[in-house]
């Protein structure tokens, strides 16, 4: 096990499982296994097959809870033994199974972008080829190749398709087919452990011929009531942990190995010894948990319910690794992530900047009606979590002033579009920012509001700008990009900016001498096409400007959003999405856009942490306040302190990539909905000499804050309760009675 485990570890820096949904197209089959109760008998009244509109609705509430994979498991030829299947069928215009499986697989990648993944049994190279056109992956597991296993008695007594050899050529025609492959050895059914040694060999023999396997499964015999071998001894743990650990062995580091969770023995059922069977599997070389579906059960072994991953992840956190979902295929996310650190490991180094920052969000009051925002306040969202509200400049500026003393080299400064608001409106918050601290940065003002404020003063676009930098602005945020799609946005956001007119002002504010950052808010009504698109936008923008200095993926936080409360969209991107987008991002922006941001706002600290490995090099601001991702129902947007922020940025090191694990050594700190502890530099400096990296603080536009500021930082006083005040309007109609009062005197 433990040279295993070594192995493992050369090739693999995450465990990882397949979100899917589980499809029993049909339950008949030919073959009769002594320890099967997947196939059942035709019974009358019962269809032989789910029919294809069943199969979409499962699809669909699959895709709807985050699952990538469909999973297409059913019995090998049923309709050679059942005249009713071959009726069916050809009721449904088919002519075989495999026919159905075809158009079932295509139907379900057509119109729920989910991946098949096909089990269909044995089958010649033209039916591989065949489904290869409409699946990600297929497979089947050769089980054993013990000659008393197919002998009177044995489990494949009378199994056509059980034979070894019949089994081995399928394997064989899907290498020569050049299919993605999954197959396996099930063990505690009457082989002995050389016999095992034998069928993994087999299969490592067509592995080197072809290189198509690309998952090797190895699960434990778990004996069903109402079966031939109901009775028949289970093997105990050790027998999976040493076949593990063969099997690893025998494949080298690269492979992806996997035992079923639910599956796991125990000697109890207790959760501890659960959790301690699974850290046995994750010592014996696994890398994989394989398919695991929130919405379907195992109908191989439906006595056997799915783990909750939140177990699942905390066992595997326990082992020091971490859990990442992944695609069908397998190893792909693994290779995206590695060229993507490895591409931000020499251009940025090991150097994990943040800013110290304060956002102020000065209304939540707004004429737009953008459909995934649960933060304004208008004639639209009466019913939305909060009251309307309008800072003062006096607060406005006494924010700024108190982040100053706290160490704050930056603010951030962003709000709804008031009714009110005018040009001249943006240009008074500018003054009472820097008027209170005139060393600060002033961050501000997104592409809407530019527009709206240009567009008050009836002036151009670039006059503005040039207006705002002269009275203090320093750079801009690239928010209001959402998805630079017109399809999307006349969803998302119909009446806001078009994605045209967002470039043209970001374009404009490069021109005038104001560096922008870029985002992208995903995950919602979109698809992965969508965001392509967006990134190679800002792309070209950036090779035509160059005032891009970071680009913030920013996951869609669903839980008051409008247009998810409409069931309209889903339940933001995976954690695999998430994953991906900011390793492609680091991929395909590069050279032109270095700095790629993980927003611990939205994924969390943990999760944002953890994308430190797949190409992110910034964790943006410590915010002190935020506003609008808490009202669309996160339970983060509080202060998370240098000290914290260093802390999650050291957990994220190549030497301690599980953020759950360690994190867990500044947890009294971390831990909760405010991140407002104190964590001393002493405890800080251990956990980056531990850890690895080399947190930076840094400025707005990346550069060195002054030394002060950096030690005012780290011994910050709380924060000073926040005043709502009367807001605008009131202060011009008191200042309008007052010069009314003073004219009539």
């Amino acid at each position: 096990m433990a040279e295993a485990a070594a192995l493992r570890d050369q090739g693999h820096r995450c465990i990882t499982f397949s979100p899917k949904v589980f499809l029993p197209l049909t339950r008949l089959c030919r073959d009769s296994c002594g320890y099967c109760t997947f196939a059942q008998p035709q019974q009358p009244g019962r269809r032989a097959y789910m029919t294809l509109e069943e199969v979409l609705a499962v699809a669909r509430l699959g895709a709807q809870q985050g699952c990538s994979e469909a999973l297409f498991t059913l019995g090998d030829k049923p309709e050679l033994l059942y005249p009713e299947a071959a009726a069916e069928l050809a009721a449904m215009g088919y002519s075989s199974t495999l026919d159905y499986v075809a158009a079932a697989a295509a139907a379900v990648l057509a119109e729920t972008g989910l991946m098949p993944h096909i089990n269909a049994g044995v089958m010649g190279q033209q039916d591989i080829e065949r489904l290869k056109a409409v699946s990600a992956s297929q497979g089947l597991m050769l089980e054993g190749v013990a000659p008393a296993l197919a002998a009177p008695g044995g489990p494949h007594w009378g199994c056509p398709d059980k034979e070894p050899a019949a089994r081995l050529a399928t394997i064989e025609a899907a290498g020569r087919a050049r299919v993605p492959y999954t197959s396996g050895i099930l063990i505690g059914i009457g082989e002995s452990r050389r016999e095992r040694l034998l069928a993994l060999h087999a299969l490592r023999l067509l592995q080197q011929q072809h290189g198509h396997i690309m998952e090797l499964i190895v699960q434990n015999f778990r004996a069903k009531p109402g079966t031939a071998m109901q009775h028949y001894a289970e093997p105990p743990l050790e027998e999976l942990l040493w076949s593990v650990a063969a099997a690893r062995i025998i494949f080298g580091p690269d492979m992806n190995i996997q035992a079923p969770p639910n599956l796991t023995p125990a000697s109890s059922s207790s959760s501890s010894e659960v959790d301690a069977s699974w850290r046995a599997l994750l010592d014996a070389g696994i890398n994989d948990w394989g398919g695991i579906s929130p919405v379907t059960r195992d109908y191989v072994n439906p006595e056997k319910s799915w783990p909750h991953l939140e177990a699942l992840a905390a066992a595997t956190a326990a082992a020091g690794k971490l859990l990442l979902p992944r695609l069908p295929v397998g190893a792909d996310m693994a290779a995206v992530v590695a060229a993507a650190d490895a591409l931000r490991a020499a251009v940025c180094g090991d150097d994990v900047s943040y800013v110290v920052n304060r956002n102020i969000n000065y209304t939540n009051v707004c004429t737009y009606g953008c459909k995934f925002c649960a933060f304004s306040k208008g004639k639209s969202a009466e019913s939305l979590r909060g009251a309307p509200y309008l800072l003062p400049l006096e607060e406005v500026a006494r924010r700024t002033a108190e982040a100053w003393d706290r160490g704050a080299t930056e603010v951030c400064l962003q709000g709804g579009i008031h009714p009110d608001f005018t040009g001249q409106t943006y240009l008074d918050i500018l003054a009472a920012c820097k008027a209170a601290a005139p060393g600060i940065h002033v961050h501000a003002f997104s592409p809407l509001e530019v527009l709206h404020g240009a567009s008050t003063l009836a002036i151009s676009v670039s006059d503005f700008l040039s207006q705002l930098k002269a009275a203090g602005l320093g750079s801009l945020p690239g928010t209001a990009a959402e998805v630079l799609d017109p399809q999307v946005r006349a969803v998302l956001c119909p009446d806001k900016l078009s994605a045209a007119q967002w470039l043209a002002v970001v374009a404009a504010a490069h021109g005038v001498g104001l560096a922008t950052t870029s985002t992208i808010m995903f995950g919602h009504v979109d698809s992965p096409r969508h965001w392509a698109s967006h990134l190679l936008q800002l792309r070209d923008l950036q090779a035509c400007t160059g005032g891009i200095t970071e680009f913030v993926p920013l996951p869609f936080v669903h839980m008051e959003a409008p247009i998810y409360l409409a069931g309209a969209a889903r339940q933001g991107p995976t954690l695999r999405e998430c994953v991906l987008l900011h390793a492609v991002a680091r991929l395909v922006l590069h050279p032109l856009i270095t700095n790629i941001q993980a927003s611990w706002v939205k994924m969390g600290p943990q999760q944002a942490g953890a994308l430190l490995v797949a190409g992110c090099n910034d964790m943006g601001g410590s915010i002190m306040n935020e506003s609008i991702t808490r009202a669309a129902g996160a339970s983060y947007g509080q202060e998370l302190l240098p000290q914290q922020m260093e802390a999650v940025i050291a957990a994220a090191s190549p030497y301690m990539l599980n953020l759950h694990a360690a994190v867990a050594a500044v947890a009294a700190d971390l831990s909760g909905a405010s991140y407002g502890q104190e964590l001393p530099p002493q405890q800080m400096e251990v956990v980056i000499a531990a850890a690895g990296r080399r947190p930076r603080q840094r400025t707005t536009l990346y550069g060195r804050p002054p030394a002060s500021q950096t030690a005012a930082s780290f011994a910050a006083p709380e924060l000073q309760p926040v005043q709502m005040g009367s807001g605008w309007r009131q202060q011009q109609q008191q200042q309008q009675q007052q010069q009314q009062q003073a004219a009539g005197a």
